[in-house]
Order: C-alpha cells, then sequence, then structure tokens
C-alpha cells in the first residue's frame, strides 16, 4: 500500500493538548478506530507492547510510531498522525519528548514493514518531521507525508 491509502484526512489530528504517552497512544489509536482500521482494542495491544518492551517505537528524536503486532485487533492498514501541542515524554532516553505520533496498524508483517519502510524514509529527509510538526493544515500533512519525490 501506498502512503496515500494509509494516511487520509480522517487520521490526522494537528497541535492536540494531550499530557501522557498514554493519552498519545490512546488518541492514535482512536483515530484509526474511528476510520474503520482497527477494532477498539488497538490500543491496549500496543500499551501491552510498552509494557513489555518499553518505548522503542519513539524511532527518531521527536517521533513515536506506536504500533502492535495484533491481526486481531486491526481491520486494515493505516497511519494516525497527531502533532503534540507540547512535547510529551514516553520515557525513551535518547529521543524524548515527542511532538509527533504516527500510529501505525497493519493487519499482516509484510504491510507492516511496507508502512515502516515508507514512513521512514519520508521521515528521513531533510526538515520533514519539523514540517509536519509545524504544519497547520491537514492537507499540508498529507502533502508532505505522501509527497512521491
Amino acid at each position: 500500500m501506498k502512503l496515500q491509502e494509509l494516511i487520509t484526512p480522517a487520521l490526522i489530528q494537528l497541535q492536540v493538548s494531550l499530557y501522557s504517552r498514554e493519552a498519545a497512544i490512546q488518541a492514535g489509536a482512536d483515530l484509526l478506530h474511528a476510520a474503520g482500521r482497527t477494532t477498539a482494542g488497538y490500543a491496549e495491544a500496543i500499551e501491552a507492547n510498552l509494557a513489555r518492551f518499553g518505548p522503542y517505537f519513539v524511532i527518531a528524536p521527536g517521533v513515536a510510531m506506536p504500533h502492535a503486532a495484533s491481526p486481531s485487533e486491526v481491520l486494515t492498514a493505516g497511519v494516525s498522525v497527531i502533532t503534540l501541542a507540547a512535547p510529551v515524554h514516553f520515557g525513551h532516553e535518547r529521543n524524548d519528548p515527542v511532538r509527533l505520533v504516527l500510529t501505525l496498524a497493519a493487519p499482516d508483517q509484510a504491510s507492516h514493514l511496507a508502512a515502516l519502510g515508507q514512513l521512514a524514509q519520508r521521515l528521513s529527509r531533510s526538515g520533514v518531521v519539523d514540517q509536519v510538526i509545524a504544519a497547520t493544515t491537514k492537507e499540508t500533512v498529507l502533502n508532505i507525508l505522501t509527497e512521491e519525490n
């Protein structure tokens, strides 16, 4: 799947005031659930991963990509995007605090790896993370994250 299929305007919220990593995880999972991409239990699956493995999904400075290998909770692949009004600490020793939360839902390992690879490639480009965090419209976020070149 292309990022254009994984991220839609309904899966984006900008400058959200959240005050804990649990609230950020829940908010990202709620967007996926509201869009019909996951069941209501997906946030719990992510929280279980966090409890078991720690905040490994804080993948870069300021960026968290919560996810869980939970095929029973994922109906179809998707990525929710939340920019935070104020940074939230996830407990990662190098990449905290977080300002961008990309919650990934994938029904199987192949789609998980494909989505993760596309997002990582896009986010590794110079300035992209800062541009997404500074964006004031959902359309701007979509353009930044799904731009082909």
